[in-house]
């Protein structure tokens, strides 16, 4: 601790993560902030949005220049070109990010997507949702229905 700080001018600060993902929050003196700062603490001053009851936000920081920054999570705006399909045809969601795709329906389960166009079909019919996060966009549902 340095006697040149000023510990009692209260700040808020975001943690996170090597990925820029926000893992909560800090309110303390700023003094408190800049030595966890010097000890190489991941902390960045701004309003991360935190949700106290979810322990979530819809923010992340953005780690792609040489300054860190905080910024609201974008969102994928891609929409399957089709909702509706027969089984064993597919539905396509074009230029979706490296993610991990979950399907739930009358049949789940969970892909690891590489990134690129993402095709879904099913073998048996009935309503799907197709969920994924490719961070740092927000989470994302898709509902397909599988026609006989």
């Amino acid at each position: 601790m340095s006697d040149q700080r000023d510990y009692s001018t209260v700040v808020e600060a975001a943690t996170y993560d090597e990925t820029g993902r926000i893992t909560g929050v800090v309110k303390q003196g700023i003094g408190f902030t800049e030595d966890a700062l010097a000890r190489g603490e991941r902390l960045l001053l701004g309003d991360a949005g935190w949700d106290p009851v979810g322990f979530k936000t819809t923010r992340y920081v953005d780690l792609s220049s040489g300054d860190p920054m905080i910024q609201d999570r974008p969102v994928l705006a891609q929409t399957f070109d089709r909702p509706t399909l027969p089984v064993r045809q597919e539905a396509t969601l074009e230029n979706v990010p490296a993610c991990r795709v979950t399907f739930v329906g009358p049949v789940s389960g969970t892909h690891d997507h590489p990134g690129g166009d993402l095709e879904v079909g099913f073998t048996v019919s009935g309503d799907y949702l197709i969920s994924f996060e490719a961070f740092p966009n927000l989470p994302c549902t898709h509902q397909l229905t599988v026609t006989p």
